[in-house]
């Protein structure tokens, strides 16, 4: 029984560590399972001062925070350091076969016996033959938050398969309930129009706590048409046969050291662990787009480390050319309100800069409860109702966010040259456009502004359920103009993607 027993401290955080062992002929099963001691820093007083730390990097540069008092900015870091706890240990790992393939992750189940072979496997395993040979186990460091601390990972190589492994049970009984698993087709899904996602979702095959039929039913119970799955580092979720239910589009968060980005229309997973701190992922990106797919930067300015290591985007050399999306509104708006308004300037900074990243919308679904009313659904004009129309969608860009009002927004020329969201006009100097639309299933007043540059150059304020709107704008430079609307109490409704104005001299 091939036995890894290593030795961490904080200076070992982010690294990784290849160990092999050999697989004999006749092996039937592999069992893993990992250990770590200590789980977590013991030292309150250290404990409390990373949380803190890591607090207030997150909020920091907020105006909501220059209201608060004292007083309510004391109670605030409080409730930050009950709902964290202690500081803990991360540690993960990835099973890859003599061919090159990965065969399991460690996840959530690191700590548990996850089984592999080719009658049996647990969540996060991917089905297949046990070949001899030689195997890599590479233990990924994540977070060490302790000095000297001892991590473990036993294999077992068995002749046999065992029986009674939870985490296969787990999976036979996915397996069980999703043969019974229907969704009733909505009357609306058919040709072309506007259709609502989630492009950022997770299941009990990464760090989620559902499967795959249960975020699906989840997501179609709250409106959502389509879906992408990113389980983090792993496609073993997917397969072909959801596409009955709803379109379910194959995706991977890959989930590095610096940052987390979502993989869309994916087709394998993603080697991370090379990637440095100043990759600037041009070429991983330039791979992703000659298969079809396409890069979504996750969170940017989530909570970062050690409290989620990793999950702020820290690539400092990025070429955000190599961006095709950003996740603007990631979970519930005012929940994660501090990193969604950060992203949300973010992403006026590269479009002022000449970058065209579309701006979407996600649940980062792990737990399913009740819903909040404010995720931003990621609506796509299709013309066809299937993951070929959806893709083409999104890659024009012809996109908006909300979480539930409905936008028309085009620009229109003198001439009546219509210009739909996520396209470029051509503009004389000078040449005077109408900015006009049309906002519906509105469920409360608001206010709706015409963004220019960053700039909001025009707003007003609707109180109907539904209302048109139009504005006369000359076009001077080349310019990006976006709509976006706001509830009485300063929360996002909805935002578009930009009508791009070319002013050609």
């Amino acid at each position: 029984m091939p036995t890894f027993r290593e030795t961490y401290g904080t200076a070992d955080a982010k690294t990784v560590r290849t160990r092999t062992f050999t697989v004999e002929p006749g092996t039937e099963e592999i069992l893993i399972r990992g250990d770590f001691q200590p789980r977590s820093e013991a030292d309150a007083g250290r404990s409390r001062r990373l949380v803190a730390d890591c607090m207030r990097q997150y909020l920091a540069d907020d105006p909501e925070l220059d209201t608060l008092t004292p007083k309510e900015a004391a109670r605030y870091e409080e409730s930050f350091q009950k709902l964290v706890g202690q500081v803990g240990n991360q540690f993960n790992y990835t099973l890859v076969d003599p061919h090159g393939s990965q065969r399991a992750r460690g996840n959530k189940r690191f700590l548990e016996t996850v089984q592999l072979s080719e009658a049996k496997n647990s969540l996060g395993c991917q089905p297949g033959p046990i070949f001899a040979g030689v195997w890599e186990l590479h233990i990924e460091a994540q977070a060490v938050v302790t000095e000297n601390t001892e991590v473990t990972v036993e294999v077992d190589l068995n002749q046999r398969v065992t029986a009674g492994v939870a985490a296969t049970d787990s999976r036979v009984q996915e397996e069980a309930d999703y043969a019974e698993f229907s969704l009733q087709p909505r009357e609306h899904w058919s040709g072309p129009g506007w259709y609502k996602g989630d492009l950022h979702s997770h299941t009990h095959h990464s760090d989620g706590s559902h499967s795959i039929a249960e975020v699906m039913a989840s997501l179609y119970d709250r409106g959502y048409d389509f879906m992408v799955l990113s389980d983090h580092n792993t496609l073993v979720g997917y397969h072909d046969d959801l596409v009955k239910h709803m379109p379910v589009i194959p995706g991977v968060e890959v989930t590095t050291f610096y940052g987390h980005a979502v993989v869309i229309n994916c087709c394998s997973v993603v080697e991370w662990h090379d990637l440095s701190p100043d990759a600037t992922l041009v070429d991983l990106a330039s791979e992703l787009r000659s298969q079809g797919a396409f890069l979504s930067i996750a969170h940017p300015f989530c909570v970062g480390d050690p409290l989620c290591s990793g999950c702020r985007w820290e690539y400092e050399n990025f070429n955000w050319q190599a961006a095709d999306f950003v996740e603007v509104w990631a979970g519930g708006w005012y929940e994660r309100r501090f990193e969604n308004r950060k992203t949300l300037a973010l992403w006026e900074r590269l479009l002022e800069q000449g970058y065209r990243v579309t701006a979407v919308g996600s649940t980062d679904t792990h737990v399913l409860g009740t819903d909040s009313g404010d995720f931003g659904k990621t609506y796509v004009y299709a013309q066809s109702f299937s993951i070929e129309g959806i893709l083409d969608g999104l890659r024009r860009g012809q996109v908006y966010v909300s979480s539930g009002p409905e936008f028309h927004f085009q620009a229109v020329s003198a001439s009546g040259e219509a210009v739909d969201i996520g396209s470029v006009a051509i503009s004389d100097p000078g040449e005077l456009w109408e900015f006009r639309g049309a906002v519906s299933c509105l469920p409360r007043r608001a206010r709706l502004e015409l963004v220019c540059g960053g700039a909001v150059v025009e707003s007003r304020w609707i109180t109907d359920e539904t209302a048109s709107f139009a504005w006369q704008r000359r076009v001077e430079h080349n310019e990006w103009y976006y709509l976006r609307l706001y509830d009485g109490r300063g929360r996002l409704l909805a935002f578009t993607n930009p009508v791009y104005m070319n002013c050609v001299k």
